[in-house]
């Protein structure tokens, strides 16, 4: 479902996920991308570690992991270009030009003329298999969690399920619901937002920083040799872990 939805509202493009259509093999191939990564073998463990230190020279012997991973983003990137090419956006289509999906404003900026505003063919390509990549994969993980916390707690569920009852006799059965509509379902939204809390798509991210800096701190910290602290100093080069999980909870 979120194959499809991505493939519509961002680049007017069927993937036929649903429908089982031929021809349209990534949906096949998210179905174990992460089989070998979840449930990682002895075997890809070692050739993980070890690849930490000799990246060049693990890199020409890829574990089933890796050999999965790149199938799948090879095939993205295929079709990536296929979506690009199937669009056929040029400039002078009026009707081309002004669409709305994303991939009509990447295919505008593909021609803008002023060059800090222009994007590269590889660049255009490199924001079309991401959308479908990261796009699919944290839609469904989201709308999983948030439906089975709602299975988990009935109160919410019933509240959630007369709200949009409440919506949809207000608007009649037959219209879809607009933008306003959705936003006045304060109750849904809340859920939606408690659910996105508890189950963060990131469980942490990662970032190097270039130059020398500090970090404030909104609470001073005491030091086990009592000192008080306000910020804490960074270097040029070093890495900081923040834990997107542990901040929500």
């Amino acid at each position: 479902m979120s194959l499809d939805i991505i493939g519509k509202t961002s680049f007017d493009f069927d993937f036929g996920a649903l429908d089982n259509k031929d021809g349209v093999p990534l949906r096949l191939k998210f179905q174990n991308l992460f089989q070998d990564s979840v449930q990682p073998s002895k075997a890809s463990m070692i050739h993980r570690t070890l690849k930490c230190y000799s990246p060049s020279i693990f890199r020409m012997f890829p574990s089933n992991e890796n050999i999965c991973h790149q199938d799948f983003m090879n095939e993205t990137q295929k079709i990536a270009r296929d979506i690009y090419a199937r669009k056929n956006l040029v400039v002078g289509n009026e009707e081309k030009k002004g669409g709305r999906d994303i991939l009509s404003v990447l295919a505008r900026a593909n021609n803008a003329e002023d060059s800090k505003k222009k994007l590269n063919d590889s660049e255009v390509l490199a924001q079309v298999a991401t959308m479908v990549n990261a796009g699919q994969e944290t839609i469904s993980f989201s709308t999983t969690y948030l439906r089975y916390e709602l299975s988990r707690h009935l109160e919410d569920q019933t509240r959630v399920f007369h709200e949009i009852r409440n919506v949809r006799d207000q608007i009649g059965q037959d219209t879809i619901p607009s933008s306003n509509d959705y936003d006045s379902m304060s109750y849904f939204n809340a859920v939606i937002k408690e659910a996105l809390r508890l189950h963060t798509i990131l469980a942490d991210v990662q970032r190097e920083a270039v130059n020398n800096d500090v970090i404030p701190l909104e609470f001073p910290v005491t030091t086990t040799a009592g000192e008080t602290v306000n910020q804490i100093p960074v270097r040029k080069g070093q890495r900081i872990y923040m834990s997107l999980g542990a901040s929500n909870q």
